[in-house]
């Protein structure tokens, strides 16, 4: 039960994607509700010092990872499983791994290109058992299995006192057919089709919490499900079909284009007549209202329609406004802003902290391939573009909106400096793919996840210690040491405290996570299974989709001949991020009076597979270094005791031809450097080297 007569902060989260950095995600969620759940323990027990209000959380939306994280947090969020702890933590530390064992095992257990246990993973091959079809380069079984298990709601239903007991969640997802639409001017009419679907779920019974009206997410086209109908189901063929079409939408958000398999989404088309987009003008009556073909126009009548989805994060990346408008009370009237009114907020989990690369000069180049990639990059980065959104987070004074994203941040030496590191998650490598190469990864970012939460409940989701209806007892926030002083841009001090205090099990520090790194024979069985993958798809696709015997002959042929430098490819691909990143064994860098890091951009220059040998002013315009800089490094490494490091500069030169550099481990042959760079098999081709 829950105390109506106390203020209410209300809270909502939204997830963006993240592919396999979701496991931060989840780790963030993971400790928010531990710290909750802390808080509820106190108020039962009696604890003095305690603010004199609730949280509750009234929403959640996520796009590709972030919707699974949600779906799947929602469902732990309904049961209860013991925490699970360290093996040895360290004394007065957080001795708890994570509070929600079905969520934990779902992104860091699970999730894997190589299992340690022989199960399915990502690189195996029962998806293409007896002649099937090509749905996706990874075996996209292993998500369904997982969707599958994390519906083995197999315990009790115990709702949560804080949370609402009907939750809303939005999941995105990329509406590969489309919906067609019209609006209607006195001159015309403008035709256009949207792609940016959504999926909007009433989860009734997680929680116990009877939340305020929402009239923007009470009026919109909500599917309601009932957790009652999934707790306690034993029987894997018994699962509610509502739960596996959940399931199924929340996979659809995360099927990565071509690497994870689509879904087909089955809804119907009064569900887009009723739905409602958060714009920020209200013309309620000159909404957008679905063209369906002539024959589906019949009134009151709804028509099944399916459509094959995937990654919702495609085309919306950061579903933040959902949230906000869900909280809003008179939407699209904003929530209140200011630290001594506040009362409700849209927490944004953001996974992805690290810069884009940055294309230097005369980049990308002009060629067909090289343009169409780029171009799928631009459009991907240009979705995560929301300065409208974001600057009111960033903005002095908000405390409606909030953004926890990863800080890797090692405890500070006694009289030292805070210092940041220049990666935060593990996942991060391969543009977010590089979690699924190791569970350590996956580990690693979960419980820095657990730890950004932690500090920023601590020092930044806060109100202003005099809130108008947010009130802690007289002296508590100074005695359990909460207050946070901060100095405003016009020399103005105001003091703070947080909104979801640190009592119980939540208050001793979350340990800082030790950088995880694959060791070699982990990264060689890697290859290996990610050639065996390579060579089973691209059979099976010559198989299926050649349509002729000379087209089959001839492409098992380019597969034999290009098999090796395919796999070199992918490997110097993913060593070279690797080595960039420090997530690798055995890579010792020379003893130097440089930071480690421009040492290893230099080494990822070296290791980049689109070229055989490199310049110095090549390797400068990747790394955005300076050329002496750059020179600096290249004479450090070659004199490099670990081979791995050492740098091989190329016997031939035109005599005003820059150096040519590549590593010892990929030095042309004897023969080839005869050849000046050519391999017997490519005499007419010479080697791909940087511009000057």
């Amino acid at each position: 039960m829950t105390d109506a007569s106390k203020p209410t902060f209300e809270i909502g989260i939204a997830m963006s994607g993240a592919i396999s950095a979701g496991a931060y995600s989840a780790g963030v969620f993971d400790f928010l509700i531990q710290a909750l759940d802390a808080w509820e323990k106190a108020k039962a027990e009696g604890t003095s010092d305690l603010p004199d209000y609730d949280v509750r959380l009234k929403a959640l939306s996520g796009a590709s990872a972030g919707a699974i994280t949600a779906a799947i947090g929602v469902i732990a969020a309904g049961g209860r499983e013991a925490p699970a702890t360290f093996a040895s933590p360290a004394p007065g530390s957080q001795d708890i791994r994570f509070t929600l064992g079905r969520l934990y095992r779902s992104w860091v257990t699970r999730p894997t290109l190589v299992s340690s246990d022989g199960s399915p993973d990502l690189l195996s091959l029962d998806d293409l058992a007896d002649g099937r079809p090509v749905v996706s380069v990874l075996n996209a079984n292993v998500l369904t299995a997982i969707g599958t298990e994390a519906l083995e709601a197999t315990g009790t239903l115990s709702p949560r006192p804080y949370v609402a007991s009907s939750l809303h969640l939005y999941m995105m997802l990329s509406n590969l057919r489309g919906v067609p639409y019209a609006i209607h001017f006195n001159g015309g009419q403008y035709n256009m089709m949207t792609h940016a679907d959504r999926v909007h779920y009433v989860v009734e019974g997680i929680g116990a919490w009877k939340p305020t009206p929402s009239p923007f997410a009470d009026t919109d086209s909500g599917t309601s499900i009932e957790a009652t109908s999934l707790f306690g189901t034993t029987d894997a063929s018994a699962r509610p079909p509502e739960w596996l079409a959940f399931a199924n939408a929340a996979l659809a958000s995360g099927a990565f284009p071509i690497g994870l398999s689509p879904r087909v989404i089955e809804t119907a088309t009064l569900q887009y007549t009723k739905a409602k987009f958060p714009i920020s003008e209200d013309q309620s009556e000159l909404r957008p209202l679905p063209t369906w073909p002539e024959a589906w126009r019949v009134p009151s009548q709804d028509h099944l329609f399916s459509f094959v989805s995937v990654d919702g994060g495609l085309i919306n990346n950061d579903p933040f406004e959902y949230v906000r408008f869900t909280l809003m009370k008179d939407p699209p009237r904003p929530n209140e802003r200011k630290a001594e009114k506040a009362d409700r907020a849209v927490i944004m989990i953001a996974p992805f902290p690290e810069a884009p690369p940055f294309l230097g000069d005369g980049e990308p180049s002009l060629g067909v391939l090289s343009i169409a990639r780029h171009v799928v990059t631009a459009l991907r980065q240009q979705v995560r573009f929301k300065p409208d959104q974001l600057l009111a987070v960033a903005a002095e004074g908000t405390h409606s909106r909030f953004m926890i994203a990863p800080h890797r941040v090692p405890p500070r030496i006694p009289g030292g400096e805070e210092r940041e590191e220049t990666f935060s998650i593990a996942s991060g490598l391969l543009g977010g793919f590089g979690g699924f190469v190791l569970e350590a990864f996956r580990d690693h970012d979960y419980q820095l996840g657990r730890r950004n939460c932690q500090n920023f409940l601590a020092r930044h989701l806060t109100i202003d210690k005099n809130h108008e209806t947010l009130h802690w007892p007289e002296g508590a926030a100074e005695r359990l040491n909460a207050v946070i002083r901060k100095t405003l841009s016009d020399g103005s001090v105001r003091d703070y405290v947080p909104i979801i205090p640190l009592v119980g099990d939540a208050l001793p520090e979350v340990p800082y996570p030790s950088w995880a790194r694959i060791g070699e024979d982990a990264f060689a069985l890697l290859i290996t299974r990610i050639e065996a993958r390579l060579v089973a798809v691209a059979r099976r696709l010559v198989a299926t989709e050649a349509t002729s015997v000379r087209m089959k002959l001839g492409l098992n042929f380019l597969l034999i001949v290009g098999r090796n430098r395919i796999v070199d490819y992918i490997r110097l691909t993913l060593l070279q991020d690797l080595v960039l990143r420090d997530q690798i064994e055995g890579w010792s860098l020379p003893a130097a009076e440089m930071r480690p890091e421009v040492v290893r951009a230099v080494l990822a220059a070296l290791l980049d597979p689109a070229f055989d040998l490199r310049t110095e002013a090549g390797i400068a315009r990747t790394t955005k270094l300076d050329v002496s800089l750059v020179r600096e490094i290249l004479d450090l490494l070659t004199g490099a005791v670990d081979a791995r490091c050492q740098t091989w500069v190329a016997p031939w030169t035109r005599s005003d031809g820059p150096s040519l550099y590549t590593l010892v481990s990929r030095r042309p042959s004897f023969l080839a450097t005869l050849l000046q760079g050519r391999s017997p098999a490519r005499l007419f081709a010479k080697p791909v080297v940087d511009r000057k």
